[in-house]
């Protein structure tokens, strides 16, 4: 998979977090529980993916949509 995030959000995430989107992919190398789920916020009715797996040792719960051009937008947040 191919993921892309805005920079800003992930220079927050690694503030917020202490881990950035890069690092957070990892997941995916390993088996993920995903599930779809309309999201009512989106102007454009995109279907969000959200995923729960394991990075480190700690719960990984990710949010991403598929784009037009085939890539990824992914969103993370993290259990400790």
């Amino acid at each position: 998979m191919q993921f892309e995030w805005d920079d800003a959000k992930n220079q927050l995430n690694i503030q917020k977090h202490g881990i950035d989107f890069q690092d957070a992919c990892t997941i995916f190398d390993a088996a993920v529980l995903e599930w779809e789920q309309a999201d009512a916020l989106s102007e454009h009715g995109e279907i969000r993916i959200n995923a729960l797996g394991v990075m480190r040792g700690y719960e990984v719960f990710a949010v991403y949509c598929e784009r037009q051009n085939g890539q990824l937008f992914a969103l993370f947040q993290y259990g400790r």
